[in-house]
């Protein structure tokens, strides 16, 4: 069963990178330690700082912070 939040972070990264984004997805959860399956809120942070890491170099800066911000804001307020 995957998690509401694992679901919309997968297809943010597939939308914004197309194929690959379900890849660093998950290769970011295993260096982690996260499932990838199930990502709960208190692994946003974490998270969202190694994916920014992971796919600045191929989206720049100020698109990679934009994705860390979208996956932060995912939290439940």
């Amino acid at each position: 069963m995957t998690t509401e939040l694992s679901k919309k972070i997968h297809m943010l990264l597939v939308s914004e990178m197309g194929p690959i984004g379900k890849f660093i997805v998950k290769k970011q959860c295993q260096d982690l330690g996260i499932d990838p399956d199930s990502i709960e809120e208190e692994d946003l942070p974490r998270l969202s700082d190694a994916i920014e890491n992971a796919i600045v170099n191929f989206t720049g800066k100020e698109k990679a912070n934009m994705i860390k911000w979208t996956i932060r804001k995912m939290a439940k307020k």
